[in-house]
């Protein structure tokens, strides 16, 4: 597991975005992100309030800025945002590793809150594809499929939000995607309802990856990927552990 994960001493978390090439790539990161939200997300429905969200301003994507990770964290807990995806385009890890960092970046932004709960339950989104095709997934198993973020990315969801959604508020105001989350530690009176909320969206990604719109979604899916590989490499960024790994493999 990564060791102090918020003072940035995981193996595959640089200390800082290359200088000549910062501006560029927080943009580039930006735009990826975009594609991502609105070219998958939102336009296979993966999570009915996205768009309204995104347009309301209440999603706010935030380019990892080189500073250790629970500043970053401390940052995002005094905006006003209700969902904050901490994007980590420089990290080489696979998805295991970086599944790791946040599990730790959990616990250590846990420490500070140890009288009450912290603001953010996180997920961790990553371009890593699984050893499986969409066909051969449950609805369960499906998830990390569709969390194929074209950069690492740790999602933060306020759980007063998710509290909302789980009272029967307006789900409009919120960019909440419990299909997507884990929210193992959320305490119990907010994860009543989580089995029917989570089940419905999960059968309802299912059936969409399975159905007739499923080679869409993989192809959007594809295409924003081959676009991050492309992006990454004029930058002269370089490859990841699991982009290493398949190249060493060759062709399947």
């Amino acid at each position: 597991m990564a060791q102090d994960a918020g003072h940035r001493d995981d193996p595959f978390l640089p200390r800082a975005l290359p200088p000549d090439s910062q501006q560029e790539l927080a943009a580039e990161t930006l735009r990826l992100h975009e594609r991502y939200q609105q070219e998958v997300v939102e336009a296979f429905n993966l999570c009915p309030w996205a768009k309204s969200a995104r347009m309301t301003g209440n999603t706010v994507p935030w380019v990892d800025d080189g500073r250790p990770l629970l500043d970053q964290l401390g940052d995002a807990a005094r905006s006003s945002a209700e969902v904050l995806f901490l994007i980590v385009p420089t990290y080489t890890g696979d998805r295991a590793a970086f599944s790791d960092l946040v599990a730790t970046l959990i616990a250590e932004d846990a420490k500070a809150y140890r009288d009450s709960s912290p603001p953010f339950a996180m997920a961790a989104f990553h371009p890593e594809p699984l050893p499986v095709s969409a066909s051969e997934l449950s609805a369960e198993t499906l998830i990390p499929h569709l969390r194929r973020s074209p950069n690492p990315t740790i999602q933060l969801v306020r759980l007063d939000a998710l509290e909302r959604v789980r009272q029967g508020e307006p789900a409009g105001t919120s960019f909440i995607d419990p299909s997507q989350l884990d929210l193992s530690n959320l305490p119990t009176k907010l994860t009543a309802e989580r089995p029917s909320l989570r089940h419905r969206i999960s059968s309802a990604n299912h059936a969409t990856a399975r159905g007739p719109k499923g080679p869409q979604l993989e192809a959007a899916l594809a295409d924003i990927l081959d676009d991050r590989r492309r992006t990454h490499a004029r930058l002269g960024l370089p490859l990841c552990a699991w982009e290493t790994q398949r190249e060493a493999a060759g062709p399947p």
